[in-house]
């Protein structure tokens, strides 16, 4: 946010975690809030550009809630919105316990990478919480008839790739 705001853009930022939200505010920014992607709204405002780096993309969740939280993101962004995201193909890692993971979650009919975990920090932990990494196909697929399509895919080493999500 800081970058972007040196830069001379409107940022909003917010995260579910108090905690960040406090050290956002000590480095001056002001604009955030303490929400899940869930409760995003067009109280904020309206976005021209909606970034989930860092493999946020996953937060969008499992298949109906991303669907429900892409759907969301289409409402609460300007005509040209887009959304610009990263993400973790579980299906191109080295990793032959996280391939496996990814083939039983497929076969069960569920995104490749979906799963369920907290984070923690010291003595900090947050809630179980649900996400989803998915392939650039697997997001293909979950963003239609939501609104938005998949302009671009840039794919990066080990699975890791930036999408570019752009109103249909």
């Amino acid at each position: 946010m800081l970058w972007l705001r040196e830069r001379g853009h409107e940022v909003t930022g917010i995260d579910v975690s108090p905690g960040a939200i406090q050290v956002c505010r000590e480095r001056g920014l002001m604009d955030v809030h303490a929400l899940s992607i869930g409760q995003v709204s067009r109280r904020l405002g309206c976005f021209d550009t909606v970034l989930l780096l860092g493999g946020n993309l996953a937060l969008l969740g499992p298949e109906a809630q991303a669907k429900r939280n892409l759907m969301r993101l289409h409402r609460v962004t300007s005509p040209e919105g887009r959304v610009l995201g990263a993400n973790r193909d579980w299906t191109k890692s080295e990793d032959p316990e996280t391939r496996a993971k990814a083939a039983k979650n497929i076969a069960s009919g569920r995104f490749s990478g979906e799963h369920r975990s907290r984070i923690r920090y010291k003595t900090f932990a947050t809630p179980f919480f649900a996400s989803s990494r998915m392939s650039p196909d697997e997001l293909r697929v979950l963003v239609g008839g939501t609104g938005w399509i998949v302009r671009e895919v840039v794919d990066r080493d080990a699975g890791i790739y930036i999408a570019v999500l752009e109103k249909s």
